[in-house]
């Protein structure tokens, strides 16, 4: 994952369940990882930008994914 916002929470998942393969609370501008099953699902949090899901992305060869975040206009922080 590319020019991800720092700070962001990733999850890596075995596309389909709950299974979280990798993942890391505050990531720098890029994440990446190595998986040993055909397809994950990615889920990404910042407290200032809306959350990205991605489904079923396809592992069996290199991936990489740029990242666009956008900002979340009705967050709050009090």
């Amino acid at each position: 994952l590319n020019a991800l916002k720092a700070n962001s929470e990733v999850r890596v998942y075995e596309a389909g369940t709950f299974t979280e393969i990798d993942g890391v609370e505050n990531s720098g501008t890029s994440f990446s990882t190595s998986v040993t099953v055909p397809s994950v699902d990615i889920v990404i949090f910042s407290l200032q930008y809306l959350p990205i899901k991605l489904f079923a992305i396809d592992t069996t060869s290199n991936v990489a994914l740029p990242i666009s975040q956008q900002f979340d206009r009705n967050y709050n922080n009090p």
